[in-house]
């Protein structure tokens, strides 16, 4: 499981209000029309840039990725996961996205 589980007793309402909506409308699409048209949304992370214990994790459940591909949901939600073949592998569930220490991948604002 894990801070980042993409579980019933982590997701709950969640799931059927913001993941599902957005799986259904992907699901309509080609893998090009997400990453390409909407690559600043979607995209793929360097592993080596992820969180310590995500790093971990990706050790423990034997998961030898280069790079995993993020999908951006709304706001701060992302799933991260994996290509295998033309299916989207989901690994996490990270509801708080951003600038901070406690999230799968941290995006360091730009600072003007």
């Amino acid at each position: 499981g894990g801070r980042w589980a993409f579980s019933k007793a982590r997701l709950g309402d969640a799931f059927w209000e913001k993941i599902l909506p957005k799986l259904s409308a992907f699901e309509k699409m080609t893998w090009r029309d997400i990453l390409m048209d909407a690559k600043k949304q979607h995209h793929h992370v360097p592993v080596t840039g992820m969180n310590k214990e995500a790093a971990d994790r990706l050790n423990e459940l034997h998961v030898f990725q280069e790079e995993l591909l993020s999908l951006r949901l709304e706001g701060k939600l992302r799933l991260y996961g994996y290509l295998s073949e033309a299916v989207f592998v989901i690994l996490w569930y990270d509801d708080d996205h951003g600038d901070n220490g406690t999230c799968v991948f941290r995006s360091h604002k730009k600072h003007t």
